[in-house]
């Protein structure tokens, strides 16, 4: 489980980070997107950083981030997905967190398309993030300490479709707002008790379970695909021996 870090340790990740790749020019996004377009600052206390990067590069982050203090966990299921994956660095007691995400450009253009998100139901179809173009490029050149960061093109504009129209006062996810996706847009609630907050917490558990159903099924089809190919190859051995087929 993910754990509060101090802002400072997030600030010192996301310099690392803009610096190791810069190549694959890393967009910081969701809360760390929020953090320094609302106070120019990481969010004290948040349990990561967050960065879009193109699908295309996901190789390339792997690379560059080797013989670095980021550790990468290829046995932790969240790291095997061409979408998502997460980056570790030890601080003394402190362990520190950066999200990478990859994203694709949809067919027309139009869009740019999250399928792992805030949700990480990458499965369905229905819970892709789709963020208009515009919000995002051409991409802005920012200096954050001595670094220079690729930030969005309209970052105040992209914070409200991610956060709704009170991005600029920071409130506490699952208690005094609940998100969810709907028609592949964020949709949200805030509060905790009146009937959108519901709906929206019904949809995310329903999601959860589809999403749960179809990495299940995604299982047992490559399972069954690997068995099948060991009946093709033991059939093919018993065809030699000309003692029938199992």
């Amino acid at each position: 489980m993910k754990e509060a870090v101090q802002a400072w340790l997030h600030e010192e990740n996301i310099i690392l980070i803009s610096k190791v790749l810069k190549t694959v020019r890393p967009i910081p996004f969701y809360g760390t997107l929020l953090g320094l377009t609302r106070n120019g600052s990481a969010i004290d206390g948040d349990d990561d950083v967050d960065f879009w990067i193109a699908k295309s590069k996901r190789s390339e982050v792997i690379s560059l981030l080797e013989n670095t203090p980021f550790e990468i966990d290829f046995s932790d299921a969240v790291n095997h997905t061409d979408h998502f994956l997460q980056a570790k660095r030890k601080v003394g007691l402190t362990t520190t967190i950066v999200d990478f995400y990859f994203y694709e450009t949809s067919l027309d253009g139009q869009v740019i398309v999250d399928k792992w998100n805030f949700t990480a139901m990458w499965t369905l179809p229905a819970n892709e993030l789709h963020v208009p173009v515009e919000l995002v490029f051409p991409l802005k050149p920012e200096m954050f300490w001595d670094v220079e960061l690729y930030m969005p093109a309209n970052k105040k504009a992209l914070c409200e479709f991610l956060y709704g129209e009170g991005w600029i006062r920071p409130m506490s996810k699952g208690t005094e707002y609940t998100t969810s996706i709907v028609n592949n847009k964020p949709t949200f609630s805030v509060g905790s008790a009146d009937e959108q907050t519901e709906a929206l917490k019904i949809l995310n558990q329903c999601r959860g379970t589809l999403h749960a159903i179809e990495l299940k099924m995604g299982a047992l089809y490559s399972e069954y695909s690997q068995l099948n190919e060991i009946k093709s190859q033991v059939n093919i051995q018993l065809s030699k021996l000309k003692l029938g087929q199992a």
